[in-house]
């Protein structure tokens, strides 16, 4: 008897049309662990080389709200292709390529008071969004030599702040040169240096000014950008609980079980009956030899319930109690 593909059995109309193959993983402490290498990805780097990447720096926004705000605020020549990437970014592909230098020039952007940060595509970059670790940033550079005023001498005077990773258009093409502006990938250890140092043949030293016009916000206890360590939320729970602050924690569930009479009405007077629309007083009954609902509630603190009705009851403690009684924690 021949046995039936799994694809039969589901409907090939639901699935794809290829198989899958089967990889063995490395297994590192008892885990499985997928290998892979940058040789695999090349035809992605050509087709994605032009690609620009944006993502928040938090909560994502509206696809439509996103795509009409950049518009109005880049202002380019031709208009530009905007497609979902990945679960929490966009991409971007324009018809210039001098458009994208002037959207990268004008670097990330705060929409609805949300950071946009955006940055060339290349691989695995949705991991450099989800823990944002780096950012890019632009550094005005003054008394730029006209020695070093070309690829070479940016990327070498950028690189003692971050990875250089392109200067503006009129630091290209030397219509300005006041000061050069280059803008450089930075992690979260950068020191934000006033200057860079350079000798020459080991005898004349002199000193390239740096200004940043902005410096994002960055937590050393997490370790990554986009909320300070005085915001940082870790902290302000520890705060909490160090401090005994009260905070509300779940005790567990009170279920009453309704009977036909007693949906539909209002929840309980303090007298400890309940009341119809009509206002209409209505005395708990025994049922089955159980206990009332009104006694079943009369043995219990008040402040551990709400309503007869189906609800989570809740008290309030302080952190260092929950913890003794082994309780989440559950901020308001």
């Amino acid at each position: 008897m021949t046995r039936e593909s799994w694809s039969t059995l589901l409907g090939r109309q639901a699935v794809s049309k290829k198989n899958l193959s089967f990889y063995a993983p490395t297994i590192v402490e008892g885990k499985p662990v997928v290998h892979v290498s940058s040789n695999q990805f090349t035809h992605l780097q050509k087709k994605y080389e032009n690609l620009v990447i944006g993502g928040f720096v938090g909560k994502k926004l509206p696809f439509g709200f996103v795509h009409e705000t950049l518009t109005r605020t880049w202002k380019l020549k031709n208009l530009f292709i905007m497609k979902e990437y990945g679960e929490s970014m966009f991409s971007f592909e324009f018809r210039s390529e001098e458009d994208r230098k002037q959207l990268l020039e004008m670097g990330s952007l705060h929409i609805a008071s949300q950071l946009f940060i955006l940055r060339p595509w290349k691989l695995f970059i949705e991991a450099e969004f989800s823990d944002l670790k780096t950012i890019p940033i632009w550094v005005v550079i003054k008394k730029f030599p006209m020695e070093l005023w070309d690829d070479e001498g940016f990327g070498r005077v950028a690189s003692t702040i971050g990875t250089p990773l392109f200067v503006d258009n009129l630091t290209e093409s030397m219509t300005r040169t006041s000061y050069a502006r280059v803008c450089v990938e930075i992690d979260t250890k950068c020191t934000y240096p006033d200057h860079a140092t350079v000798v020459l043949d080991e005898k004349r030293i002199f000193k390239i000014p740096f200004e940043y016009n902005w410096k994002p916000q960055r937590c050393t206890r997490c370790d990554v950008f986009g909320h300070s360590e005085q915001n940082c939320p870790k902290r302000k729970l520890e705060n909490k609980k160090n401090n005994g602050d009260k905070v509300w924690v779940q005790t567990g569930a009170i279920i009453v079980e309704e009977e036909e009479h007693v949906r539909g009405y209002e929840k309980q007077k303090e007298g400890g009956s309940l009341t119809d629309s009509n206002d209409k007083t209505m005395e708990p009954r025994d049922i089955k030899g159980k206990e009332s609902v009104n006694e079943k509630h009369t043995k219990m603190d008040d402040d551990k319930w709400e309503t007869p009705r189906k609800r989570h009851t809740a008290r309030a403690t302080t952190a260092a109690e929950c913890e003794d009684n082994e309780m989440t924690v559950v901020q308001g």
